[in-house]
Parts: structure tokens; C-alpha cells; sequence
């Protein structure tokens, strides 16, 4: 059946544990209705920033003409086989990270409705059906220039950046569904904290990013105590002035001091990335904003490749 995939997950062993349906399309309607219930979270000054929404339609009347039936999608059949190498390669092995009951859900977007070309809500990934439409034609017409810029498998010719991006999205909604272990996983892994916005006193006013694939971070920001009076949050913040779609972003750290009184933290300073670069490299690669972000890609590099 097109609209699923029958995938054979596995354990530790490498032995089949079980047989399961792992995706599904969304309807025109489910991912209307995906989109519109995320939208609504935004305050309605940031929706600029998100959707390029030119004729200020309702949300609704704006996803209707920008949402896709996937009966209308002719390349679904790309996306689906590249699909299935990422989904062999990171359930090959069964642990506490990758754990999954519901199915990955899939819709397609136009080009205006703002993000990745490929970005993740909850469980479900929105596929822009323009940058799926130029790696068909890459693959059709054997435009490659690079063989670094393919995967073979089975005389088959894949796409190296479609699959990367699938499996980016794959861990994101793995990190959605298995929240706690992951936050366990990134914060030891990464030596910070996570922390409740509502802890923090902000001297400067920022505008946060609020972004798809890590909606649970949403409300709370990365914070890392390199020793007592060097603690340092971190998050990426929009600096687009102007009424443009898709806005400019760049990462802040702030300096903070806690008090343990009544577990705050307050910003001293917004530290000047630009000058910190010439003094310390590995203070800047080592105060991340995203690591769950980060982490999806390290490991999706380790297993998508083209040796």
C-alpha cells in the first residue's frame, strides 16, 4: 500500500522483534489542521517571521491554497524509498532514544510556510513539495556533479541531502516522543542544563526563535555552568527588523548569576560572540544553543554516508 511503509524493526540481536506500519500521509485536512493548531501559539506580530502570508489571509484560508493533498504529490514515491534506507539505518538497533508507538506523520507544503525544506512538528514532517520536486530531477536527469553528493544502495542512485534530512527529522521527532531520556542523554552529553524561561531575568529584550523541530524547548533555554561565576545561557534570537519572511536569526549567549534562594538566574551581559572568536574557539563550539539539534546531526552524519 502506498500510503504506508511495512518496516522490520529491529533489536540488539539484529533479530526481527516485530512488523509495523511507521508512516503514514496526512491528508490535505490533518496537516491543515497540524499547522493551524501550531500557528496559533504565535503571538500574531511573529507570524510574519513564518508564513509569507502576503494578502494577510486567516491562517486557515492561508494553509488551504499552501497544503498539499498527497494523492497530488507525484514524487511521493521518491520520498518513500529514500525513507526507507534512514528508517533501516536508525532502527536498526533498539534503545531508549528511539522508541516509537504512533507513526511518523507526513504532509506537503509550498515554499511559504517558513522553515527548513524539510522541518518536523511533533510527529509529523512537512516536506516542501518544490525542494522535493529539484532533487527528482537531480536524480531523473543525473545532474550530480559530485559523487560525494549520492548514496548507492542496490544500483539505486539516492539523494545524500534528502537523506540527511529525513533523518535529522526522524531523531527530532524521536526527541518529542522519548523527551525525558533525551534530555537526560544531551545534558550529560553536553555538560549544561535546561531551563525553564520563567527562571531567568532578562536584562536586554530578546526575540527567541521558536523553532519546529525542538518545540518542547520552546519555553526554556540552554545553560551551562562551566564553574560558579562562569555560567552562560544560550539560544538563538531573530534579528530581522523588517517585515521580511523568514527571518534572520543569531545565536546570544548571555552571561547569567544564579541564586539559589529562589532558583533564578539573571542576565548580566549579552556576550560579544564576535570578539570571544578571536580569544577562545572553543568557548563559541562549546556553548551551543541547540544540542538536540546538533546531536541529530552528528549522529545522522555517522549513518547516512556515502562509503
Amino acid at each position: 500500500m502506498l500510503n504506508d511503509i511495512n518496516f522490520n524493526r529491529y533489536n540488539s540481536n539484529n533479530n526481527i522483534v516485530k512488523n509495523m506500519s511507521l508512516i503514514t500521509f496526512n491528508s490535505k485536512s490533518e496537516g491543515i489542521d497540524v499547522l493551524t493548531k501550531y500557528f496559533r501559539k504565535f503571538k500574531i506580530p511573529e507570524l510574519k517571521y513564518y508564513l509569507e502570508n502576503n494578502d494577510k489571509l486567516s491562517i486557515p484560508n492561508f494553509l488551504e491554497t499552501n497544503v498539499y493533498e498527497p494523492e497530488d504529490v507525484e514524487v511521493k514515491k521518491l520520498l518513500l524509498s529514500h525513507l526507507k534506507i534512514v528508517l533501516k539505518k536508525i532502527f536498526y538497533i533498539r534503545t531508549e532514544l528511539n522508541l516509537i508507538s504512533n507513526p511518523i506523520r507526513i504532509s506537503f507544503v509550498s515554499d511559504s510556510v517558513y522553515w527548513d525544506n524539510i522541518f518536523v512538528i511533533k510527529n509529523n514532517i512537512f516536506v516542501k513539495l518544490k525542494y522535493l520536486l529539484n532533487v527528482f530531477e537531480l536524480i531523473e536527469y543525473n545532474q550530480y556533479k559530485n559523487i560525494s553528493d549520492v548514496y548507492i544502495d542496490s544500483d539505486e542512485i539516492y539523494d545524500i541531502e534528502l537523506l540527511k534530512r529525513i533523518s535529522k527529522c526522524v531523531y527530532s521527532i524521536l526527541q518529542n516522543l522519548n523527551q525525558n531520556e533525551w534530555v537526560d542523554f544531551i545534558t550529560t552529553k553536553f555538560g549544561c542544563v535546561i531551563v525553564p524561561i520563567s527562571n531567568v531575568v532578562f536584562k536586554n529584550k530578546y526575540n527567541i526563535l521558536s523553532e519546529p523541530n525542538v518545540e518542547s524547548m520552546w519555553d526554556n533555554i540552554v545553560v551551562y555552568w562551566l564553574d560558579s561565576d562562569n555560567i552562560y545561557g544560550t539560544f538563538n534570537s531573530i534579528y530581522s527588523t523588517d517585515n521580511s519572511f523568514s527571518p534572520y536569526w543569531e545565536q546570544k549567549i548571555i552571561k547569567l548569576s544564579y541564586s539559589s534562594k529562589n532558583d533564578t538566574y539573571t542576565e548580566i551581559d549579552c556576550v560579544d560572540i564576535e570578539k570571544y572568536k578571536t580569544k577562545s574557539k572553543s568557548f563559541i563550539s562549546n556553548i551551543i544553543s541547540n544540542p538536540f539539534d546538533l546531536k541529530s546531526i552528528q549522529i545522522t552524519n555517522t549513518i547516512i554516508h556515502n562509503n
